[in-house]
């Protein structure tokens, strides 16, 4: 059995052979002389720098599964077109010969030479700049939900509500201390009681769909690129708006009072208040996620949060208390 060292040299020969053969021709840039550098970034899936000689940075990002590629296209193109930067993909390799190569379909992007937010010793440094970009994509909006170009009119609160449902369920059975039968109990009444929030005057709106610090980068100029794009959707601003700012800020509160007055402060007045009216519900919804994630703790990434169960659960119990 070949060792893994003699395993990823295979690999390198063929991606090589790959590039000079199949990559260049499809780029207009036959002969050029070119160095691929493999990569440990990819924390589920294949990424290769490529650097090719008068040209700008590629990467070549492997996916094994063929809907998770046409998203990536189909989410890059339209977060391109509404005015956001996302790296511009140059080739796209769905064919089987690939895949069976590789164990991955491919796709060339430009590489963004700046930095993800997991790379900065304080990311909630740049919270101004994210936080207008955010409130830029959460601008746009529609009256239905989903992934694009699959965008569904009804059915969100069902939706909703099985989650919350099954994630008390197994909150309560990995760890009963975070919260007792009786709480686990009115809180799956509180959230059924709470339809209302959806149906009333509700919009669904851009979002990046998993807004963790590797996928969002820094470059030099202060620019903000949105990366690995694969699960953009129509969905409420709110449920990002926190995921997102626990990411950024932990336990820190007043990180987290700041990050929502420079976000609020960019966002429409007709969406900051739409924001307002079911940030409470949309809390406690990312609230419960998180701390069904930190009972688990199987994250496929960096544990993108730094406090406990409990911290969480308290913030759940004031969420829904008062």
């Amino acid at each position: 059995m070949p060792t893994t060292k003699t395993y990823k040299a295979d690999r390198n020969d063929k991606f090589s052979l790959y590039v000079k053969e199949r990559l260049l021709p499809e780029l207009g840039l036959e002969n050029s002389k070119f160095i691929i550098e493999p990569t440990d970034k990819g924390c589920h899936s294949l990424i290769t720098f490529l650097d090719i000689n008068d040209f700008k940075p590629l990467v070549i990002r492997g996916v094994r599964k063929k809907y998770k590629l046409q998203r990536i296209l189909k989410n890059t193109y339209f977060l391109r077109q509404s005015g956001f930067n996302a790296p511009e993909v140059l080739y796209v390799d769905d064919s089987r010969k690939t895949y069976n190569e590789f164990g991955n379909y491919l796709v060339v992007e430009e590489r963004i030479e700046g930095s993800s937010l997991s790379e900065f010793e304080d990311p909630a440094a740049f919270l101004p700049l994210i936080a207008r970009i955010f409130a830029d994509l959460h601008s746009i909006n529609a009256d239905k939900w989903g992934m694009i170009g699959a965008q569904k009119k009804s059915g969100f609160f069902r939706y909703i509500n099985q989650k919350t449902q099954y994630e008390l369920s197994q909150i309560s059975k990995k760890n009963q201390n975070v919260f007792t039968a009786r709480e686990i109990k009115a809180y799956s009444k509180w959230f059924k009681n709470h339809k209302n929030i959806i149906k009333n005057r509700h919009c669904y709106n851009l979002c990046h769909g998993d807004p963790y610090l590797t996928n969002i980068s820094i470059t030099n100029d202060n620019n903000l690129y949105l990366l690995d794009n694969d699960h953009t959707k129509f969905y409420p601003m709110a449920i990002e708006f926190y995921k997102l700012g626990f990411v950024l800020n932990q336990d820190d509160q007043e990180n987290m009072a700041n990050w929502e007055n420079l976000y609020c402060s960019s966002l429409p007045e007709h969406l900051r208040a739409e924001f307002q009216r079911t940030q409470n519900f949309y809390l406690a919804y990312v609230l419960l996620h998180i701390i069904l994630g930190l009972l688990e703790d199987n994250w496929r990434r960096e544990r993108p949060y730094a406090f406990s169960p409990d911290y969480a659960g308290n913030l759940f119990r004031q969420c829904i208390e008062g």
